[in-house]
């Protein structure tokens, strides 16, 4: 019963979402009044450096690239060198901000890694596509647990990520939300109030968005996961996937995510 009204809570929050980015409400959040310069970091080695601002928040979304073969050499994980690095940021807030969002039982067999951008649109193909048919025949059966990690292209993105980072808990209803409704508010004259209204819908006031964006300690620890990703683990564009550590670039069809997170239970059997 309570998975049942989790799933009608989840569902309110990301239709809710939808129209607020559609039709943000000016009321709360400050105008964006002037048009910014262009700050887009479109590859791995071009990282967001500087302050996020509201005046900042005008990146174009970035696609990935195109699918590529899946490497099936499993791919060290440097968890532990970047929680130390993120540690040293000397913010508890942070780390926690920081930790690992997933859905699934930390139990899973198998573990299934995603880095994303918020404003790429295969990115938001694979979770409004792909995710739920991979959530009900994996997630919610107990085989497989699904990490998701921060890879934003741009400050539009970098800025969303943040917010969704601030969110706390939250965090995963956030991202989806801002999935769905990707096409509206990346696009929006307005990035800031429309951003501000969807995380509003998670409890966030406009002070809370502003005092986000202005966490340097945070920023800088996402800068730290991309620099990983792209540095040791050879992620170049989003999405791109972990599954028990082989590395599966780009948005895949669901039947082959399907063929791949079977091979990989069958190898824990």
């Amino acid at each position: 019963m309570s998975k049942y009204l989790l799933g009608i809570g989840f569902s309110i929050f990301v239709i809710l979402a939808i129209v607020y980015a559609i039709t943000p409400d000016s009321g709360d959040a400050p105008a964006q009044n002037e048009v910014v310069k262009e700050k887009s970091a479109e590859s791995a080695d071009a990282p967001v450096t500087t302050k996020i601002t509201k005046e900042e928040l005008a990146g174009k979304p970035v696609a990935s690239s195109t699918p590529e073969a899946v490497e099936e050499k499993p791919v060290a994980s440097t968890d532990t060198s970047v929680t130390k690095e993120i540690t040293s940021l000397g913010s508890l807030n942070v780390k926690e901000m920081m930790a690992d969002k997933a859905i699934g039982s930390a139990d899973a067999p198998v573990t299934m890694i995603e880095y994303s951008s918020l404003t790429c649109p295969h990115c938001a193909n694979f979770h409004t596509d792909i995710l739920p048919s991979i959530k009900k025949d994996f997630v919610d059966t107990g085989k497989v647990r699904v990490v998701f990690k921060d890879f934003p292209f741009g400050n539009l993105a970098m800025a969303a990520t943040m917010i969704a980072r601030c969110s706390g808990r939250n965090y995963v209803p956030m991202i989806e939300a801002l999935f769905q409704s990707q096409a509206t508010w990346s696009h929006s004259d307005t990035p800031f109030d429309a951003i501000a209204g969807i995380a509003r819908l998670s409890g966030m006031s406009i002070d809370d968005v502003e005092n986000c964006l202005d966490n340097e300690p945070l920023l800088r620890a996402l800068q730290v996961v991309a620099k990983d990703a792209s540095e040791n683990l050879g992620v170049e564009s989003t999405p791109t996937f972990f599954i028990e550590g082989v590395k599966v670039p780009g948005n895949l069809p669901y039947g082959d995510f399907k063929d791949l997170l079977n091979k990989a239970l069958a190898k824990k059997q």
